[in-house]
């Protein structure tokens, strides 16, 4: 008992600074390797006080960190409920691709490119905050490829074959594989045709039919309207996040607001 207010306090300053996690583990080992023989008679600690003293400085810093891990995460998610500004502007979502399950709380809107690394971090902490909060968010990601096959509004093709991607992730999304084809080409650096057949390969598609049905105006006619949509909105660039129907300012805002920063 004469540890758990100060134990209840650290836990507390751990959530708001990582420092403190280490200081509550040193303090609380102290203090018990530095503990009375009698008072460890008495709750029956028999053995080295040391070794007492590292294992509940190991089972503490276990629990700050987790806790840690968790008011990070959430004071992100909270945070993208401050950073939208500007007018409320209707987004087609219907055929984009999608984490998380729609819900009463946030719904984030995404324009992306593959070959982004600001994208890819953005879709790793966007699922990371879907894991961690499944019930508060759904992140949903359309195309927006910096290659001028699908894309004839830029003056020129900035992330090669992106295009093929986007058709690939379409492609895929029509038959289900949303989270699949947005995991496989975030981690990819190219998107020649093997890379696209092995994801049809390894999703149980016949690499031909997947072809095939890249070629679709279907298809085409899905990653055209993202991009369409994406010009008629003015977009300098991409990621560009919308939040409840409303833009975070900018790209930097958007990294920001979406990885935690302040």
């Amino acid at each position: 008992m004469i540890f758990l207010t100060p134990s209840a306090i650290f836990f507390v300053l751990a959530a708001v600074c990582p420092y403190c996690i280490a200081m509550q583990v040193t303090i609380l080992g102290t203090a018990i390797a530095l503990l009375p023989p009698a008072w460890r008679a008495r709750f029956g600690w028999r053995r080295e006080p040391a070794l007492l003293g590292a294992l509940l400085a190991l089972v503490i810093l276990g629990v700050a960190a987790t806790g840690d891990s968790y008011a990070s995460s959430r004071a992100a998610l909270l945070r993208l409920h401050t950073r939208p500004t500007g007018d409320l502007q209707r987004i087609d979502i219907s055929d984009a691709l999608r984490i998380g399950t729609p819900g009463e709380g946030l719904s984030v809107v995404i324009f992306f490119d593959y070959g982004c690394p600001v994208c890819r971090d953005c879709y790793h902490k966007a699922r990371q905050l879907v894991r961690d909060h499944p019930d508060e968010v759904v992140f949903y990601f359309k195309q927006y490829p910096l290659d001028r096959d699908c894309n004839q509004a830029l003056v020129q093709t900035v992330h090669p074959a992106a295009c093929r991607a986007a058709l690939a992730s379409q492609a895929a999304q029509s038959r289900g594989l949303d989270a699949a084809a947005l995991a496989y080409f975030f981690e990819r650096d190219a998107f020649t045709w093997p890379v696209v057949e092995r994801f049809a390969k390894d999703n149980g598609f016949d690499p031909k039919e997947f072809r095939s049905l890249l070629d679709t105006v279907q298809v085409g006619h899905l990653v055209a309207r993202d991009v369409e949509e994406g010009n008629a909105l003015k977009l300098d660039g991409v990621p560009a996040a919308w939040v409840n129907g409303r833009r975070i300012d900018n790209r930097l805002q958007t990294l920001r607001a979406l990885l935690g920063a302040k």
